[in-house]
């Protein structure tokens, strides 16, 4: 415990930007914190692949494609990835089997139809045709009326697009957004046409003065007197950028911080965020955590356990020493040369979960 004082008081001596400080103190404390409960290196690593309902039944466990191995709900099917579907679990209904011999998954709202050319999802107010003499799948915005795949109320075809009577213009159909003046598509509501796309006034905004308008991303507003620069709605903070560069505005209800486990800027709902004492700042608990005196802990009186459960008092298997676990009502705490274990009855399936050890039913699969 010394060395870590001895690392935070090298690194508020360091000369850093405070943001850099507040991240490594952050990086420090969370890592005291998981080191005390045993959770590091390949322990901590493993934690984020436990599942919070591990007890499946042996016909419902599914592998990903990216090795994870899950629980297909009752009712539904695993389908194994293949080239032109991910696999994953479906409801059975959605199953369908394409022209290609391969099983996807057809989304919600969509059906498996027989065509021509074999099967295919097809979203249910799309599917035309006579069940009896083979149907079709309309394109995106035709709907099916009389047997025939045509253009909704409403709608005229133009340039093998449905267009709102509203945006004909000419022969063309304006973009959403645009109106037809004077035979040509030009912005509504003050907009102002940038690359094809018409930029709100409260977007448009100005890199360098004397050229040509920019857009603010969806999301951000133009900021300055001339607007030179984009900023959340507001006033506030941007909290980071996404991976594409852009700065990241947090939603209603949460804030920006620094997370107690990685240092990196996240929006936080405002029950998880906690203040250092110093250099001050705030940081963000991990979920099921909350903040109290500068470090993150279990809400009333739950103990932390192995695995970063919160566990109630009755449940807490320990002895001295060794890293307390929590055991499932209904398990035995038994005390080996090793350390505690939760101890399952019967033909019960031991299982590590999310939400600590639990006993799985007989014949089940530990996922």
């Amino acid at each position: 415990m010394e060395n870590r004082f001895d690392e935070i008081a090298k690194t508020m001596a360091s000369g850093l930007s405070r943001r850099e400080v507040l991240r490594r103190v952050l990086g420090i404390a969370a890592g005291t914190m998981f080191a005390n409960l045993g959770l590091v290196g390949s322990a901590l690593a493993q934690l984020p692949g436990l599942s919070v309902n591990p007890c499946c039944r042996p016909h419902l466990v599914c592998k990903l494609a990216n090795g994870q191995v899950i629980c297909c709900p009752k009712g539904s099917v695993c389908l194994p990835p293949n080239p032109v579907s991910p696999g994953g679990c479906c409801t059975k209904s959605q199953v369908c089997v394409t022209a290609s011999g391969l099983p996807v998954c057809c989304p919600a709202g969509s059906v498996c139809i027989a065509t021509a050319n074999g099967n295919l999802c097809c979203p249910q107010g799309q599917v035309c045709g006579n069940p009896g003499h083979g149907l079709v799948c309309c394109p995106a915005g035709q709907v099916c009326q009389g047997n025939k795949c045509t253009c909704p109320t409403g709608t005229v075809m133009i340039n093998g697009t449905c267009c709102p009577k509203a945006s004909v213009c000419g022969t063309v159909c304006c973009p959403s957004g645009q109106v037809c003046t004077n035979g040509r598509c030009q912005c509504s509501n003050g907009g102002t046409l940038i690359n094809g796309t018409c930029c709100p006034p409260s977007q448009l905004y100005f890199p360098v003065l004397g050229t040509p308008p920019a857009c603010c991303p969806n999301g951000l507003v133009a900021m300055g007197s001339p607007p030179t620069t984009c900023g959340c709605p507001g006033g506030t903070q941007p909290c980071g950028v996404s991976s594409t560069g852009v700065p990241v505005c947090c939603p209603a209800g949460s804030s920006c911080a620094f997370d107690w486990v990685t240092g990196a800027q996240v929006c936080c709902p405002a029950g998880q965020i906690g203040t250092l004492p110093a250099p001050g700042g705030q940081f963000c608990c991990p979920p099921g955590l909350v903040p109290a005196h500068g470090t993150c802990v279990c809400p009333g009186n739950t103990v932390m356990t192995a695995g970063n459960v919160c566990c109630p008092p009755a449940n807490v298997c320990q002895v001295p020493g060794a890293v307390p676990i929590c055991c499932s009502t209904g398990s035995t705490c038994t005390v080996t040369p090793n350390g505690p274990i939760c101890t399952c009855h019967g033909n019960q399936v031991p299982c590590l979960s999310s939400s600590g050890f639990v006993c799985c039913p007989p014949h089940s699969v530990c996922v």
